[in-house]
């Protein structure tokens, strides 16, 4: 069996591109997640989440291709679903979560 002449020595082509093949997909896996929320909208969640957390509130909210996001504050076993993340911070202000 002929070693491949461009992989270096002890490994086949197959093993050398693995690793770009896993950095890739986790690129678009990435990209899809970020894509239906926004990377403004998932850095606010996470804070909004924080600070929600500091009142006793847990932040949730839902991953769907086909549904738009929503989003749950549950305390003490109750819930309330908030359409979107302007809503959220509506809440966290009148729980007093934020600063503002």
């Amino acid at each position: 069996m002929a070693a491949d002449p461009v992989a270096p020595a002890g490994l086949n082509a197959e093993k050398e591109t693995a690793p770009a093949a896993q950095a890739a997909q986790s690129r678009e896996q990435n990209e899809h997640r970020n894509s239906a929320t926004g990377a403004g909208t998932d850095k606010a969640f996470l804070t909004l989440r924080a600070l929600l957390a500091l009142k006793g509130h847990v932040l949730s909210r839902t991953h769907g291709d086909d549904v738009p996001v929503r989003f749950y504050v549950t305390r003490w076993g109750l819930v309330r679903e908030l359409p979107d993340i302007a809503a959220v911070r509506i809440f966290a202000e009148q729980v007093g979560a934020t600063n503002a």
